[in-house]
């Protein structure tokens, strides 16, 4: 007489979490500006965020895209790890996983401007602008951030 038992390994749970760990390699969120043209400057959006970002010609930096990522990590380093593990544990929409990502970013973006901790504007653009509100003339900065979801290795 023969006695025995059977152990059977069901491999597609693990199969399943390692297709989705492969859906986010290589892919990853950005924000921030393109080429768009700046209506009151005519100078591309990217160029203009970075002038601002940087400083030139006598224009004092104002490191609003730095100040977003710092603010970025502060309050949402959490909600981005837990975002991923629930992608990770049950599934989803990887792409609404980037978007949900891309938007608060660019509400980041926003929020960062509006805070406006920034070097005050000197008296001559004062005087033009009418108050001091560095990075905020007519808005269109701080509204037109955008974000990309992108298919490739972070470069």
């Amino acid at each position: 007489m023969k006695f025995t038992g059977k152990t059977i390994s069901d491999m597609k749970p693990l199969n399943e979490l390692l297709n989705r760990l492969t859906k986010l390699e290589g892919n990853h969120v950005e924000y921030g500006y393109d080429d768009t043209i700046h209506k009151g400057s005519g100078l591309p959006l990217s160029e203009l965020a970075a002038i601002h970002e940087y400083g030139w010609f006598g224009n004092p930096e104002r490191d609003f895209m730095h100040q977003t990522n710092i603010n970025m990590l502060l309050e949402y380093k959490g909600k981005f790890i837990s975002d991923a593990e629930e992608y990770l544990y049950y599934g989803g929409n990887i792409k609404s996983l980037y978007t949900n990502f891309g938007k608060l970013g660019t509400d980041m973006i926003k929020d960062t401007i509006k805070a406006g901790n920034f070097v005050e504007n000197s008296a001559m653009t004062i005087k033009l602008k009418g108050r001091d509100e560095p990075l905020v003339d007519t808005g269109e900065l701080m509204n037109s951030a955008k974000y990309w979801v992108i298919k490739e290795p972070i470069k």
